[in-house]
């Protein structure tokens, strides 16, 4: 019943594509199969990831650094993440999360990780959006990587102020404790993969990978929709 009243619904109002406002066909999600082949795809995963893993510590021992779209402002990239963040457009990160769990799957990661992590919210901020966009990417991702994805692992202590107009110093310093690992039993020996939105200057992931790496994880690696 549910699927005859959304399609009467569709055919009345068809949903239109985020970026370029076209009408969907069937079988497309959110965008047209146009703008998300034209989306800024990074390639990190295929090549050295010189670009993000600069952006995060030189002591920071992580095995890949991956992202899957490049961020810049004004661009489709952006569009997305503002409907995905501002917008309460949760399917959208489900959605790329599922795309570039393909792409990882295609280069063969499908067996690097064991779990998927995403960066936690504070709860406040939660409660006020209704959902955790990063969250949201690592529901796709786990979805097509056949992993599980947890958000009990790692919690956000308490909430930090903007990190617009800081210094990369300033920002560490904004967020530098705020994470922790209440049971470091379930983080030890595990190959985790922590997943945020999009990447700046990398210091709220940075803080957050050392509060899982001093967890004893066996092995972290870091991704992001984007990197900017």
């Amino acid at each position: 019943m549910q699927d005859v009243v959304r399609q009467f619904v569709n055919l009345l109002f068809p949903p239109l594509c985020l970026l370029c406002e076209r009408t969907l066909v069937q079988g497309e999600k959110f965008m047209c199969t146009h703008c998300l082949a034209s989306l800024p795809h990074s390639h990190l995963h295929e090549q050295r990831n010189e670009v993000l893993a600069q952006k995060l510590s030189a002591v920071l021992p992580v095995r890949f650094v991956l992202s899957y779209l490049l961020y810049q402002k004004s661009g489709s990239t952006q569009k997305l993440l503002q409907f995905l963040k501002y917008k309460n457009y949760p399917e959208v990160g489900r959605v790329i999360g599922r795309q570039f769990g393909g792409r990882l799957q295609e280069k063969g990661y499908g067996e690097a990780f064991d779990v998927v992590i995403p960066v936690p919210l504070h709860p406040k901020k939660q409660r006020q959006r209704g959902y955790n966009q990063s969250e949201e990417f690592a529901k796709g991702l786990s979805e097509v990587l056949e992993i599980p994805y947890t958000t009990d692992w790692v919690i956000r202590k308490e909430a930090s102020s903007t990190q617009t107009r800081k210094s990369r110093l300033d920002r560490w310093l904004n967020v530098a404790t705020i994470f922790d690992v209440p049971e470091q039993e379930k983080v030890k020996g595990k190959r985790i993969l922590l997943v945020d939105d999009v990447v700046t200057t990398g210091a709220t992931l940075e803080a957050c990978a050392t509060a899982l790496l001093e967890g004893g994880c066996k092995e972290l690696s870091v991704g992001a929709i984007a990197v900017a």
